[in-house]
């Protein structure tokens, strides 16, 4: 009992690693949109992911049921495969700023898919406690917002593009908490990356570009490397665990650490310490999750 109450008080630091690990992997990859086709940059990077799992599959006492498995390859043939695709086209159309304010959403886009779906009761102190959370990147990210043309084509393509991600996720989180209650972290990681990885390589092929990441420059591969294994084993496997504990609007009002880190990262490789704006942003952080984890 003692063992149990210990791990799920551990629930918010597996969800805020996961989002540190999820900001590094948005910097690599924004740092290698204009270096090849998104959708050719979204095959490498899922290749990377998958590769240090291949093992995993091996493993019979980390294979879930029929029928558990194949919903966790469902899932991340959307979370994993679709959603870094949309993820790589809204960062080209719409850029890092406006990534920043879509991914601040994701707490109260988790919310009201729990509540919608009955996981959760509804709590008015954690919508509060969510949107205070999802506010927190608007502070860094806003004053650079003047560069963005608001009437451009592209720039609401690139937002839609984002906001479905978006959205993705908030439904991979409902899902996958019911999943965790059957398999292993491990096992959700491992199938969900495995399904990103076919489906993006069945996009890529369909569209005749399967073979292009060959003519992605090196060091950019090693960017897609890095974001592919900390942006996806890694990060799944810490917000596994803390979807296995904790509710999932408690897990998903981290979110908002992701960007923060991201900006923060940004900041570093600028040579610019990160202001006020990034400072506030952290502050605003704590008092939503105080407020969601009192809920």
């Amino acid at each position: 009992m003692e063992r149990t109450a210990t791990i799920v008080s551990r629930g918010p630091i597996f969800a805020t690693a996961s989002c540190v690990c999820g900001g590094m992997s948005i910097v690599a990859m924004q740092l290698a949109t204009s270096y090849g086709d998104d959708l050719s940059l979204a095959l490498c990077r899922s290749l990377f992911s998958m590769l240090p799992l291949l093992p995993i599959l091996l493993l019979r006492h980390a294979r879930p049921s029929f029928h558990d498995g194949l919903a966790l390859f469902l899932l991340g043939s959307l979370v994993a495969g679709v959603s870094p695709w949309l993820l790589f086209m809204g960062l080209e159309r719409a850029g890092s700023t406006m990534a920043g304010i879509i991914v601040s959403l994701g707490p109260l886009v988790t919310s009201v898919l729990a509540w919608a779906t009955r996981q959760e009761a509804f709590s008015p102190l954690r919508w509060v406690g969510a949107a205070i959370a999802g506010s927190a990147v608007l502070l860094p990210i806003l004053a650079n917002y003047g560069h963005h043309s608001a009437g451009s084509y592209a720039f609401l393509a690139g937002t839609l593009l984002l906001l479905s991600g978006t959205v993705i996720s908030g439904f991979y989180n409902v899902s996958c908490r019911n999943l965790l209650k059957r398999v292993t972290p491990l096992s959700a990681s491992t199938f969900t990356v495995l399904g990103g990885f076919v489906s993006i390589s069945i996009l890529s092929f369909l569209n005749g570009n399967f073979l292009e990441f060959r003519f992605i420059p090196h060091d950019v591969i090693l960017l897609l490397a890095i974001s592919g294994i900390v942006g996806g084993p890694v990060k799944l496997q810490l917000w596994s665990v803390a979807l296995k504990v904790t509710q999932a609007s408690r897990v998903a009002v981290f979110s908002p650490v992701v960007s923060i880190t991201a900006v923060s990262i940004d900041s570093i490789i600028k040579g610019s310490f990160p202001g006020i704006n990034v400072l506030s942003a952290i502050l605003l952080v704590i008092v939503g999750t105080s407020l969601v984890s009192r809920s």
